[in-house]
């Protein structure tokens, strides 16, 4: 398949460039191909040839001439009305060509995961032994764009946590969310996508994004972590979370310097997201930051105050492989405050429990 070469037409489309650069990645050969006599896109290929509008008389000819001289053995194309004539003359040509996958099959084929794994949620619902009457499961329509902006952004989170944080959501109260631990910002877009449709509160997203702050002690995370290309990182998590402007701000600072300014002002500012309110009881608090148990117990003592009756605390990678941390200081406190916890559980490795009163 390496030594395969592949014709876009038309080239420029921005699904046809994205395609385009997965192939080359790849090890395939691509050949852009346009109709237009100055198509912007052709800077993107290295190899590029002009066809004739697929209405004249001599388009048939011209792309055989081209399939023959450049050895084409794949024909790309995201328009439908391209595919369709293509269909037709493909298979008249001497050489044998392979038209990938009709557009919309494609298209859909993504759109129908996103669906079929929304429905499974549906299907039975998580019940949970928590305080309060809970809201209505979202429509399949709305969990299913979950799912899909969910599976858009790189990160840990996984499916059964997913599941789990839109259960623990409809037996939420009202207040702020905070993620001390944000990265590309995988479970802060399920925090916000839920904040948002359960009109819970906003989402302060804490994290330094900095290479020494990803330090766990543990040389092999942390050598991961010092190829990390963590401004990059920063720059994609803000894309994600521009969506839900006006819902959601970040810090980017240490959990300890954002807990002072969150004590001290209920309003945090970037110049990118404005500035975003918050009531001070927290809702929400999603610990998922540097995974020593040092860290994760400093982050439960900071923090832990500010969350309101009825508010949920979710320890993240409760269940680490790398590392003791995270579960030693939530166990901890779960034994310091058990007579205060209305549900404890364990999905997708994070550990969820839910205070009944407010720990002064």
């Amino acid at each position: 398949m390496d030594s395969q070469s592949v014709l876009i037409f038309p080239a420029g489309m921005p699904s046809s460039v994205l395609w385009a650069k997965h192939a080359t990645e790849s090890g395939l050969r691509v050949v852009g191909a346009s109709s237009l006599a100055h198509d912007p896109a052709r800077t993107n290929y290295s190899e590029w040839i002009s066809l004739p509008w697929i209405g004249d008389t001599n388009f048939a000819s011209a792309l055989s001439c081209c399939v023959h001289e450049q050895n084409i053995d794949v024909v790309f194309t995201e328009h439908p009305v391209v595919w369709r004539t293509l269909r037709e003359l493909l298979p008249k040509m001497p050489r044998k060509v392979r038209l990938e996958a009709k557009p919309w099959a494609a298209e859909l084929s993504d759109y129908r995961t996103f669906r079929d794994i929304a429905r499974s949620f549906l299907r039975a619902p998580m019940e949970l032994a928590a305080a309060g009457d809970p809201e209505p499961m979202m429509h399949l329509p709305q969990l299913a764009a979950l799912v899909r902006q969910f599976q858009l952004v790189p990160g840990q989170c996984d499916h059964p946590k997913l599941e789990a944080l839109l259960a623990i959501f409809r037996w939420m109260p009202a207040g702020d969310l905070v993620e001390i631990g944000s990265l590309w910002g995988r479970s802060a877009v399920v925090l916000a996508f839920l904040a948002r449709h359960y009109r819970i509160g906003n989402l302060l997203c804490i994290d330094p994004w900095r290479t020494e702050e990803l330090h766990q002690g543990i040389t092999a995370v942390d050598e991961v972590f010092d190829e990390a290309p963590v401004d990059e990182i920063f720059e994609a998590f803000r894309m994600n979370m521009a969506p839900f402007s006006g819902l959601v701000n970040y810090a980017r600072a240490t959990s300890e310097e954002a807990a002072f300014r969150f004590a001290h002002e209920h309003y945090f500012t970037t110049e990118d997201f404005g500035r975003t309110p918050y009531t001070g009881e927290i809702a929400l608090l999603h610990i998922d930051g540097n995974h020593s148990i040092d860290a994760v117990w400093q982050d439960i003592s900071l923090w832990h105050r500010f969350v309101r009756a009825g508010g949920w605390i979710v320890f993240d990678d409760y269940c680490w492989p790398f590392g003791p941390g995270p579960r030693l200081a939530a166990d901890e406190f779960c034994g310091m405050y058990r007579s205060n916890l209305t549900a404890q559980f364990i999905a997708g490795g994070a550990l969820f429990v839910q205070l009944a009163r407010a720990i002064q």
